[in-house]
């Protein structure tokens, strides 16, 4: 969504295929229905936080700062806050008033949105990309395609890539595991930190064991 907000703001058509009935679901239940956007710390504790590889993000994070960031949806008409260890939150506390901000920028931009149109294929000619076969048969050319499946399109994607014999490396595979505690044993930790991330590495085969998605005090959000 941020993509096609950017890349109709310099004057492109854009068109944005989502296979579902509305765009960014997966936004109602960011930051417990909240939406944590970003972090308002400074740009050398971000690259602490990443666990691994940051400096992969240097020009990610330099091309569009969290103060970038910040100012896109304050101007979007989504008014901020920063809480607690500098996590920045909508003031209404519903992240559907970021997705509505998001609408209006994609609206204002020209992006053409079709609902319910899953791209099916990506089309390659000349070792490039092309455009998009959608699952109603749709033929759509364009320039530039933006493949923004998410985790859940993972593997849609590397199947894309395998029919195009288009080469991938797996990379390492989390495994989760819900595991419950006494409230009292993360009560001192939750009200300090938010989602602390604790990391064991264990003596036997040095695998590294993490948290995360905690909920503290049992809390859990519902997806709309």
């Amino acid at each position: 969504m941020m993509a096609s907000v950017f890349a109709g703001r310099n004057g492109h058509e854009v068109h944005l295929f989502e296979k579902n009935e509305k765009t960014g679901k997966k936004l109602y239940i960011t930051g417990k229905g909240r939406c944590n956007l970003t972090n308002a710390c400074e740009m050398d504790t971000l690259f602490e936080s990443v666990c691994t590889n940051g400096k992969f993000l240097y020009s990610a994070f330099y091309g569009f700062t969290n103060e970038d960031a910040m100012d896109f949806f304050e101007k979007a008409g989504v008014p901020l806050k920063v809480e607690r260890g500098n996590r920045v939150f909508p003031r209404s506390d519903r992240s559907a008033d970021v997705l509505d901000g998001l609408r209006r920028q994609m609206k204002q931009a020209g992006v053409q949105v079709h609902l319910h149109a899953e791209a099916a294929d990506i089309i390659i000619e000349e070792s490039c990309a092309k455009g998009v076969v959608t699952d109603k048969g749709e033929i759509c050319y364009a320039p530039e395609v933006v493949a923004a499946m998410g985790r859940e399109g993972s593997d849609w994607f590397s199947h894309i890539c395998k029919r195009h014999g288009i080469e991938t490396e797996v990379g390492t595979v989390d495994i989760g595991v819900r595991v419950e505690v006494r409230d009292e044993v993360m009560e001192f930790l939750n009200k300090n930190l938010y989602e602390a991330k604790l990391v064991y590495y264990t003596p036997t085969f040095d695998d590294k064991v993490r948290t995360f998605c905690t909920n503290p005090s049992g809390e859990v959000a519902t997806e709309y």
